[in-house]
């Protein structure tokens, strides 16, 4: 009997290592690898950085806004156009998209932006290429005259009082006129005059 416990004792015993380290490595666990947390900075504003790069490169050539800060005209998917007046009496336009495709600075002497005889309009720039493929005209308006609305071959035409000039420069009224095709023919505008409705008309080529 002594001979056949033997076996069955160590079996026993063999079967409760086995248990022990199986118990022993279930129990077991790999150090979990946390990731570090993402620090986000403040969300970049493409349109401010925009603007301010336009400035800066006016103020590089001694055309930086004078008295009021610039207008802002327009403003697309990643497009902008801004309009001011300079210490030399200049009126600035600047439009410029975040790709780099579009990047233009037009300035203009305010003492030659002047209508013909008899009229109480005139144009700045001439006809401009937008940013976004588009067309636009500037228009000046005399003192005390004011745009009601406008057309252009026959359709109307959506414009901006963009802002009034200082009384050093005339105190004059600029709008922006956004034209609806090729920019070829003829540019009809409302004005009030005084009180009394008129139109004038331009020639567009």
């Amino acid at each position: 009997m002594r001979r056949r416990l033997v076996p069955a004792v160590s079996a026993l015993m063999a079967l409760g290592l086995l248990l022990g380290c199986g118990a022993e490595g279930s129990g077991a666990r790999a150090p979990s690898s946390a990731s570090p947390p993402v620090v986000s900075g403040p969300p970049v504003d493409k349109a401010a950085q925009l603007k301010a790069s336009m400035l800066a490169k006016a103020e590089a050539v001694g055309e930086a806004p004078a008295g009021a800060p610039a207008s802002e005209v327009t403003q697309g998917r990643g497009t902008a156009t801004l309009m001011w007046e300079t210490a030399k009496g200049h009126l600035c336009l600047a439009q410029a998209s975040v790709t780099g495709g579009s990047d233009v600075r037009r300035c203009a002497d305010l003492e030659r932006i002047a209508p013909t005889a008899g009229a109480h309009v005139a144009r700045a720039f001439g006809t401009l290429s937008t940013p976004d493929g588009g067309w636009a005209v500037v228009l000046l308006a005399e003192r005390g005259v004011r745009m009601t609305s406008g057309r252009f071959s026959g359709k109307a035409v959506e414009w901006t009082h963009v802002r009034t000039l200082a009384p050093e420069h005339s105190g004059r009224t600029v709008y922006y006129l956004t034209l609806s095709g090729r920019p070829a023919g003829e540019l009809v505008v409302a004005l009030d005059v005084g009180g009394r409705e008129q139109e004038e008309r331009l020639t567009l080529h």
